[in-house]
């Protein structure tokens, strides 16, 4: 006897997911976001130190790079002193005023969001990909019924015994096992009522069980979201810990830098959500429409071709 693999391919797939999701994005966050994120964070305290007239020196050099030209920090430290004139100033203004993406997304929040949204796509890919194969049986010919063709109960066992010898991967699929248990309704009742109630039976659980297989991706629309207002929460309450020193020092930017954790940690789950919940609805769209077409498909592939003599 042969012995069954103990998890799912489906499970396994899922696991796998996780963790390519979570080395792709931790890889992306180490290589680029977090050094380019730092890169214009130093950037922007130059150009606020140049717009409040600070000189520009050769220790800041690089970060000035940011929004300067190299000819334009040479000339700046080389030729005037460090003093940078009306048009560089303007340069260092817009700079600040520019926002960058990789500053948004920069912090840990953000990165689980990441993470998970990955994660719900890679599992809304695969169930949608399962519809689709799913799908692809409502264009074959699972019995040999041809139009005008009228099935006695006698003759249903045939039919039977036809969809049994389909493939077991295709045997598991909707259709076939709607059809396997309308055919055995109607070999042991002769009723066609009984056998259109069976078929249908099988597609709405089907669609029971599809609908319930949702609900791991429905929680990470749900939990992205609440890790974007932990992450609100969690820069609120670090830049209100800074005000003291952000007073005494002057230097408002202890308490700005926490406050854009936290406006940026809900702006870009929420966004993340959203994109993640019209996914989420276009799938359970796609399962629903399978389960009405294979009923539909039930009906006018072999239900309406049973026949019930009269009795007399």
């Amino acid at each position: 006897m042969k012995r069954e693999f103990p998890l799912s391919f489906e499970f396994v797939f899922t696991l796998f997911a996780l963790i390519l999701a979570f080395f792709i994005v931790e890889g992306a966050y180490i290589g680029y976001v977090r050094p380019q994120a730092r890169a214009v964070l130093d950037g922007q305290k130059i150009a606020q130190k140049m717009k409040d007239g600070d000189l520009l020196t050769e220790a800041n050099r690089n970060k000035a790079l940011n929004f300067l030209t190299v000819p334009e920090v040479n000339s700046i430290i080389n030729d005037r002193g460090g003093k940078p004139n009306e048009y560089e100033i303007e340069k260092a203004d817009t700079f600040l005023d520019t926002g960058s993406v990789p500053v948004m997304i920069k912090d840990f929040e953000q990165e689980a969001c990441f993470i998970l949204f990955l994660w719900g796509i890679a599992m809304i890919t695969y169930k949608a990909w399962d519809t689709l194969g799913e799908r692809g049986l409502l264009n074959r010919d699972i019995v040999s019924i041809t139009e005008g063709m009228r099935i006695s109960q006698s003759e249903a066992g045939d039919l039977r015994r036809e969809v049994q010898a389909l493939s077991p991967r295709v045997k598991k699929k909707l259709i076939p096992r709607a059809m396997t248990a309308a055919l055995h309704r109607f070999v042991s009742t002769g009723n066609v009522q009984d056998v259109s109630d069976a078929a249908t039976a099988v597609c709405n659980a089907e669609g029971d069980r599809m609908d319930s297989e949702l609900s791991m991706i429905r929680y990470i629309a749900w939990a992205i979201p609440s890790i974007g207002f932990i992450g609100t929460v969690r820069g609120i309450g670090t830049g209100l810990a800074r005000s003291a020193d952000a007073m005494e020092n002057d230097d408002l930017s202890l308490v700005t830098s926490a406050l854009g954790t936290a406006f940026n940690s809900t702006l870009i789950a929420l966004i993340l959500s959203i994109i993640l919940m019209f996914f989420v609805h276009r799938l359970q769209l796609m399962q629903e429409r399978l389960n009405l077409d294979s009923i539909n498909y039930c009906n006018d592939s072999l239900i309406r071709h049973l026949y019930v003599p009269p009795k007399g």
